[in-house]
């Protein structure tokens, strides 16, 4: 039997890991999006409320600079493949979502950082009742980003089906895993099911020494 690479393991666990932690620690605060600023006060009032948010938007600027590794990853893996434009689409919805996930965890990074440094530096920060307008334009961005990442969860999985690198249980998951993310108004825990999709995908992209793409 030819021994395999897995060439997607790393940027694809990672991805799965750095996500899962952002939405876990940010589900409070983007539970929060339709309610008034007077529940943002007493949320970003918490201490231990703002170190959580603080953390949670770190990992999901890592999570999106994490996909950029993950489609630079499959682009070398599927070179000199038959599949350029399936690749080359997928690449670009994959770079918007990084982009847009950035974005939103920059918005949603922005109110607790502000906080923190005021409290060091003595200056008030952001006014509260500036605080909701942000935290929401967060949340919102955030719920954009998951349509480009929803196409390319898709075409990621047709790429590496039609290739012969990924099961065909991958390209159904990546369906539902779509749908799910589409879905994420209904409630913030459709949005981890990214994370197990990129789970799956780093453990189940499997390239053999003799595919003509190595």
């Amino acid at each position: 039997m030819n021994s395999a690479k897995y060439p997607l393991r790393v940027p694809a666990v990672s991805l799965g890991l750095t996500y899962l932690v952002s939405i876990v620690l940010l589900g409070e605060l983007l539970g929060s999006t339709a309610d008034s600023s007077s529940t943002y006060g007493r949320h970003f009032s918490d201490g231990a409320a703002l170190t959580q948010d603080f953390i949670g938007a770190i990992a999901l600027v890592a999570s999106g600079a994490t996909l950029v590794w993950l489609i630079i990853e499959m682009r070398a893996t599927v070179y000199g493949q038959s599949e350029k434009f399936l690749c080359d689409l997928a690449s670009a919805f994959g770079i918007v979502a990084s982009a847009a996930l950035i974005m939103a965890a920059g918005l949603l990074l922005t109110v607790p950082f502000t906080i923190t440094l005021g409290r060091i530096t003595g200056d008030p920060g952001i006014e509260s009742s500036v605080q909701a307008g942000i935290a929401q334009a967060g949340s919102v961005c955030l719920f954009l980003a998951v349509f480009p990442l929803a196409i390319a969860v898709v075409l990621i999985g047709k790429l590496g089906k039609r290739i012969g690198v990924l099961p065909r249980w991958i390209l159904v998951a990546s369906w539902f895993t779509s749908v799910f993310l589409v879905l994420l108004g209904w409630t913030v825990g459709l949005l981890l099911t990214f994370a197990l999709w990129s789970l799956a995908l780093g453990l189940t992209w499997r390239i053999p020494k003799t595919f003509s793409g190595e």
